[in-house]
C-alpha cells in the first residue's frame, strides 16, 4: 500500500487568512467556506414514480472571520467606510504541518456586510473577539 502525503488530514487549527491591501490580526475561526447548488424539482406528466431534480443556480454564503480585538480597527474601518474603501480580494489556506499551504480558497469582491464588536463581560476570562462577515462573489 503507497502512502499519498496529500491525502493525509489536515488539521483545522492550522490556517491564515489574506485580505488584499489590509494588515489584520490572526483569526481564530473562518466559517462559510461553502457553496451549495439549488435544486429544482419537476413532476413530469404521466411519471407518477418519483420526481425529476434539476440543478439551478449556485449560491454562497458569507465568510465570517472571528479574531482577537486589538487596537487595530482595521477591519472595523473597512466596514465604516464601505463602499469608499473598496472591495477586498480574500484568500483562506489550510497550512500544514511544515507551516506550507496545503490548500488554499480565494474569494472574489469579498466587501464588509456586518462588523460585531466584542462582547464584554467582566465575569469571564476570554479573549476579546471581534466578527467580521464578509459577501463575495463566489470562490475559486
Amino acid at each position: 500500500m503507497s502512502y499519498n502525503a496529500a491525502s493525509r488530514p489536515r488539521g483545522k487549527f492550522r490556517f491564515a487568512v489574506e485580505i488584499s491591501g489590509l494588515t489584520v490580526a490572526h483569526f481564530q475561526n473562518v466559517s462559510g467556506l461553502s457553496h451549495e447548488i439549488e435544486v429544482f424539482t419537476h413532476q413530469e406528466g404521466g411519471v407518477n414514480d418519483r420526481t425529476h431534480k434539476l440543478p439551478t443556480q449556485g449560491s454562497y454564503p458569507n465568510l465570517v472571520l472571528k479574531a482577537g480585538y486589538a487596537v487595530d480597527d482595521t477591519l472595523e474601518k473597512w466596514h465604516r467606510g464601505f463602499p469608499g474603501s473598496g472591495r477586498k480580494n480574500v484568500t483562506v489556506s489550510l497550512l500544514g504541518d511544515d507551516g506550507n499551504v496545503a490548500k488554499s480558497w480565494s474569494f472574489r469582491d469579498a466587501w464588509p456586510v456586518k462588523w460585531e464588536g466584542p462582547e464584554l463581560d467582566a465575569s469571564q476570562s476570554q479573549l476579546a473577539m471581534q466578527t467580521v462577515e464578509l459577501a463575495h462573489n463566489g470562490f475559486v
